[in-house]
């Protein structure tokens, strides 16, 4: 693998990416809420902090007709996978 084989992340050159914005970000069209009032979706990045977690889980249900095609073994632990939070 480029870059140190698995397990080793070599960040890409160049300086980092600016950070998300932290406002809530609205789609879509307007809509009448419940209250009467106007609404629309929105929906707000995360600030990469590092802080959050996630589970991972993956499930292959063998002999059936839904069994997974193309299933590879376990991955290393995730934490070795991706690349570390970003950093401000």
């Amino acid at each position: 693998m480029p870059g140190g084989g698995p397990g080793h992340y070599i960040p890409p050159p160049g300086p980092p990416p600016h950070a998300p914005p932290s406002q809530p970000q609205h789609y879509g069209p307007q809509y009448q809420g419940q209250n009467g009032g106007q609404q629309q979706p929105f929906f707000q990045y995360s600030q990469c902090t590092g802080k959050r977690k996630a589970l991972l889980i993956g499930i292959n249900y063998a002999g059936t007709s839904a069994e997974l095609r193309g299933w590879s073994p376990p991955l290393p632990p995730f934490s070795l996978a991706c690349p570390p939070p970003l950093r401000r």
